[in-house]
């Protein structure tokens, strides 16, 4: 469905990465978490699986992200609020605001 809502409205990418969790800013710091960082012994396992779920989706955000087309200047100043701290979204939002100049 990520791939359709890129190639049909590719407008909706702030609300397509507002499923993600962005705002884990230990895990955006890092750029990207490794499944190894994360909790394996000890800990609950339904929290690790979410964890690799969210590391997961956040991957395959990033990744969508590179494919995208470049956005609309409205579009990309939605990517400009604190719920996307993330270098990717950033330096995507910038070279779609490029045109500006």
């Amino acid at each position: 469905m990520r791939y359709q809502i890129r190639d049909q409205y590719p407008g909706a990418l702030a609300k397509l990465l507002m499923v993600t969790k962005w705002n884990k800013h230990e895990d955006v710091a890092q750029g990207s978490v490794t499944f190894s960082a994360l909790p394996t012994e000890g800990g609950d396992d339904q929290k690790v699986a979410r964890s690799r779920a969210d590391l997961v989706l956040f991957s395959q955000m990033i990744f969508l992200l590179q494919s995208w087309p470049e956005l609309p200047v409205l579009n990309a100043l939605e990517l400009l609020d604190f719920n996307f701290p993330d270098p990717h979204v950033s330096r995507f939002t910038v070279n779609s605001l490029k045109k500006l100049t």
